[in-house]
């Protein structure tokens, strides 16, 4: 089996590689494809080896996995990138790590567990082109022995493609929050 392509352990790496979403991750791996004509039909590629189907009853190549959960089906395989500890990048065979569906590589997302270390909050907010905006936040509250995390992302995008029938065609509209104790 062959050692991680890529593994951004690093908080430094996460922030300044801004990784929104699973293309950017793609953008910054060697080997690594994402595709897909929605957000819910995501295809990922590994070295050119891919099954991008639907169908139950097929295994995927390339396994996805948020904190231990898999998450290979590619109409349940694209999930908000936010509050993360870790992403790793896996490529070759990852049968022994991953499973039997990660026959051409695997994609583990971490996230950032509750820490006992304090008490600690952070907004975030962008505003772009298209009444475009990004809003992320994150409170960690921690007391005696227990710690519980709250983290969210508001992403919104009105695209470029014009369409006759309602909103632009390339438009982004993402609401996602999280909680962990």
């Amino acid at each position: 089996q062959e050692a991680l392509a890529l593994d951004f352990r690093l908080a430094g790496d996460l922030d300044r590689l801004r990784l929104l979403d699973f293309s950017d991750i793609a953008r910054a791996t060697p080997g690594l494809v994402v595709s897909g004509g929605s957000p819910t039909t995501m295809g990922f590629s590994v070295r050119g080896i891919t099954q991008n189907s639907g169908d139950a009853t097929r295994e995927p190549r390339v396994s996805v996995f948020q904190d231990g959960v898999s998450a290979s089906r590619a109409r349940g395989a694209y999930f908000e990138l936010f509050d993360l500890e870790r992403v790793e990048v896996a490529r070759g065979p990852q049968s022994t790590l991953f499973g039997r569906s990660a026959m051409t590589g695997a994609v583990n997302v971490i996230q950032r567990k509750p820490s006992l270390a304090g008490t600690t909050w952070q907004v975030t907010a962008a505003g772009g082109e298209a009444d475009g905006h990004l809003v992320e936040g994150v409170a960690n509250v921690a007391w005696t022995d227990t710690a519980a995390r709250l983290a969210f992302r508001s992403r919104r995008w009105n695209g470029d493609v014009a369409n006759a029938l309602g909103p632009r065609a390339d438009s982004d509209a993402t609401d996602a929050l999280r909680g962990s104790l």
